[in-house]
Protein backbone atom coordinates (compact mmCIF):
# COMPACT_ATOMS: atom_id res chain seq x y z
CA UNK A 1 0.00 0.00 0.00
CA UNK A 2 1.16 3.53 -0.85
CA UNK A 3 0.47 6.42 1.69
CA UNK A 4 -0.17 9.65 0.48
CA UNK A 5 -0.94 12.90 2.70
CA UNK A 6 -4.48 13.79 2.49
CA UNK A 7 -4.60 17.53 1.46
CA UNK A 8 -8.50 17.41 1.25
CA UNK A 9 -8.73 18.07 4.84
CA UNK A 10 -5.62 20.61 5.07
CA UNK A 11 -3.48 18.93 6.97
CA UNK A 12 -0.57 16.27 6.48
CA UNK A 13 -2.40 13.59 7.85
CA UNK A 14 -1.88 10.23 5.65
CA UNK A 15 -4.42 8.23 3.94
CA UNK A 16 -3.87 5.00 2.24
CA UNK A 17 -4.44 3.93 -1.45
CA UNK A 18 -5.14 0.48 -1.57
CA UNK A 19 -4.98 -0.29 -5.28
CA UNK A 20 -1.31 0.12 -6.18
CA UNK A 21 -0.32 -1.60 -9.43
CA UNK A 22 2.72 -3.96 -8.67
CA UNK A 23 5.44 -2.44 -10.92
CA UNK A 24 6.84 -6.90 -10.86
CA UNK A 25 3.60 -7.99 -12.69
CA UNK A 26 3.96 -4.59 -15.53
CA UNK A 27 7.64 -5.75 -15.96
CA UNK A 28 6.34 -9.51 -16.20
CA UNK A 29 3.47 -8.19 -19.23
CA UNK A 30 6.39 -6.10 -20.51
CA UNK A 31 8.42 -8.61 -21.41
CA UNK A 32 6.06 -10.13 -22.56
CA UNK A 33 5.63 -7.06 -25.56
CA UNK A 34 2.62 -5.75 -24.74
CA UNK A 35 1.66 -2.34 -24.81
CA UNK A 36 1.05 -0.07 -21.93
CA UNK A 37 -2.71 -0.33 -23.05
CA UNK A 38 -2.77 -3.73 -23.44
CA UNK A 39 -0.90 -3.97 -19.84
CA UNK A 40 -4.05 -1.57 -18.21
CA UNK A 41 -6.49 -3.34 -19.67
CA UNK A 42 -5.07 -7.12 -18.15
CA UNK A 43 -4.68 -4.81 -14.62
CA UNK A 44 -7.88 -3.19 -14.70
CA UNK A 45 -6.10 0.23 -15.12
CA UNK A 46 -5.48 2.92 -17.45
CA UNK A 47 -2.83 3.15 -19.93
CA UNK A 48 -1.53 6.86 -18.17
CA UNK A 49 -1.88 4.55 -14.82
CA UNK A 50 0.79 2.13 -16.42
CA UNK A 51 2.75 5.48 -17.34
CA UNK A 52 2.62 7.05 -13.90
CA UNK A 53 3.70 4.05 -12.49
CA UNK A 54 6.57 3.18 -14.10
CA UNK A 55 8.04 6.78 -14.39
CA UNK A 56 11.81 6.57 -13.51
CA UNK A 57 11.69 2.87 -14.20
CA UNK A 58 11.32 2.73 -18.01
CA UNK A 59 14.74 2.99 -18.50
CA UNK A 60 16.19 0.26 -16.54
CA UNK A 61 12.85 -1.98 -17.75
CA UNK A 62 14.36 -1.56 -21.06
CA UNK A 63 17.86 -2.42 -20.66
CA UNK A 64 16.93 -5.16 -18.39
CA UNK A 65 18.44 -8.36 -20.05
CA UNK A 66 21.47 -6.32 -20.62
CA UNK A 67 21.09 -5.19 -16.74
CA UNK A 68 21.06 -9.18 -15.98
CA UNK A 69 23.50 -10.14 -18.59
CA UNK A 70 26.57 -7.73 -17.05
CA UNK A 71 25.51 -7.65 -13.47
CA UNK A 72 28.66 -9.42 -12.31
CA UNK A 73 30.76 -6.96 -14.46
CA UNK A 74 29.29 -3.90 -12.94
CA UNK A 75 29.23 -4.67 -10.06
CA UNK A 76 33.06 -5.21 -9.85
CA UNK A 77 33.59 -2.13 -11.69
CA UNK A 78 31.35 -0.06 -9.55
CA UNK A 79 33.06 -2.03 -6.46
CA UNK A 80 36.79 -1.21 -8.03
CA UNK A 81 35.27 2.57 -8.06
CA UNK A 82 34.18 2.61 -4.28
CA UNK A 83 37.88 1.27 -3.45
CA UNK A 84 40.05 3.13 -5.59
CA UNK A 85 37.80 6.47 -4.06
CA UNK A 86 39.06 5.90 -0.77
CA UNK A 87 41.64 8.71 0.76
CA UNK A 88 42.91 7.94 4.26
CA UNK A 89 40.65 11.18 5.12
CA UNK A 90 37.16 8.82 3.90
CA UNK A 91 38.36 6.42 5.96
CA UNK A 92 38.75 8.55 9.15
CA UNK A 93 34.99 9.49 8.08
CA UNK A 94 31.63 7.39 9.05
CA UNK A 95 31.50 8.18 4.93
CA UNK A 96 34.67 5.86 4.48
CA UNK A 97 33.30 3.11 6.32
CA UNK A 98 30.11 3.25 4.21
CA UNK A 99 32.38 3.34 1.21
CA UNK A 100 33.86 -0.04 2.89
CA UNK A 101 30.42 -1.28 4.06
CA UNK A 102 29.47 -1.07 0.61
CA UNK A 103 32.80 -2.60 -1.21
CA UNK A 104 32.44 -5.61 0.63
CA UNK A 105 28.12 -6.16 -0.12
CA UNK A 106 29.28 -5.48 -4.01
CA UNK A 107 32.59 -7.80 -3.78
CA UNK A 108 29.76 -10.34 -2.27
CA UNK A 109 26.91 -9.76 -4.93
CA UNK A 110 29.67 -10.13 -7.84
CA UNK A 111 30.75 -13.22 -6.10
CA UNK A 112 27.24 -14.70 -6.55
CA UNK A 113 26.52 -13.66 -9.84
CA UNK A 114 29.65 -15.04 -11.32
CA UNK A 115 28.60 -18.41 -8.90
CA UNK A 116 31.31 -18.16 -6.46
CA UNK A 117 31.60 -18.78 -3.32
CA UNK A 118 30.44 -16.16 -0.95
CA UNK A 119 30.74 -18.51 2.48
CA UNK A 120 33.92 -20.41 3.23
CA UNK A 121 33.56 -23.47 5.18
CA UNK A 122 35.77 -25.27 7.22
CA UNK A 123 36.59 -28.60 5.61
CA UNK A 124 37.19 -29.95 9.35
CA UNK A 125 33.62 -29.16 10.37
CA UNK A 126 32.24 -30.54 6.96
CA UNK A 127 33.96 -33.86 7.00
CA UNK A 128 32.82 -33.70 11.21
CA UNK A 129 29.15 -33.73 9.84
CA UNK A 130 29.43 -35.91 7.20
CA UNK A 131 31.41 -38.43 9.80
CA UNK A 132 28.05 -37.98 11.47
CA UNK A 133 25.56 -39.03 8.80
CA UNK A 134 27.61 -41.93 7.91
CA UNK A 135 27.32 -43.22 11.39
CA UNK A 136 23.93 -42.42 11.86
CA UNK A 137 23.86 -44.40 8.19
CA UNK A 138 25.34 -47.80 9.67
CA UNK A 139 23.26 -47.55 13.21
CA UNK A 140 19.74 -47.53 10.38
CA UNK A 141 21.33 -49.96 8.35
CA UNK A 142 22.06 -52.37 11.73
CA UNK A 143 19.05 -51.22 12.88
CA UNK A 144 17.27 -53.30 9.67
CA UNK A 145 19.02 -56.33 10.46
CA UNK A 146 21.93 -55.93 7.88
CA UNK A 147 25.42 -57.74 9.02
CA UNK A 148 28.59 -55.52 9.19
CA UNK A 149 29.34 -57.75 5.80
CA UNK A 150 26.15 -56.30 4.68
CA UNK A 151 27.06 -53.32 5.11
CA UNK A 152 30.00 -53.03 3.66
CA UNK A 153 28.90 -55.21 0.66
CA UNK A 154 26.04 -52.56 0.18
CA UNK A 155 27.12 -51.06 -3.22
CA UNK A 156 24.64 -49.63 -5.41
CA UNK A 157 24.25 -51.70 -8.95
CA UNK A 158 24.36 -49.92 -11.77
CA UNK A 159 24.43 -52.59 -14.34
CA UNK A 160 26.83 -52.86 -17.70
CA UNK A 161 26.22 -51.65 -21.28
CA UNK A 162 25.42 -55.38 -22.53
CA UNK A 163 21.81 -54.71 -20.78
Amino acid sequence: MIKKPDTDKGNKSLTVIDNVIPIAKIIELRKKNLTYDEIGKILDCTRQNIEQRLHGYKQSIDSLKSVKDHRADTLAVVGDTILNSLTAGDIKKSTGYQKVGMYSLLYDKERLERGQSTENIGYYDYTKGLDKVIEERDRLQLELGMTPQEIDADVVDVGTDEG
